[in-house]
């Protein structure tokens, strides 16, 4: 069984966790993604589990409302 874990990449808050018997990248919608942002959003662990570092809801508010903050990497320490 895989386990697909997402978090936020900018307060590292836990967004929510899929487990499925197979995963296809074409359903997670992971296909139309760059091997560079493959590489920066997605983790693979040993165990098998994947990380995926996506945008929480009140993070992407935050950058709506302050877009100056989409050219820092992180913008909660």
């Amino acid at each position: 069984m895989a386990i697909i874990y997402y978090k936020c990449r900018h307060c590292q808050q836990e967004i929510g966790k899929l487990e499925k018997r197979e995963v296809d990248a074409s359903m997670l919608g992971l296909h139309v993604l760059s091997d560079s942002e493959k590489s920066e959003m997605i983790e693979h662990a040993e165990s098998g589990e994947m990380h995926i570092r996506s945008i929480c809801d009140q993070c992407e508010s935050t950058l709506k409302k302050y877009p100056q903050y989409y050219e820092l990497d992180y913008f909660i320490h």
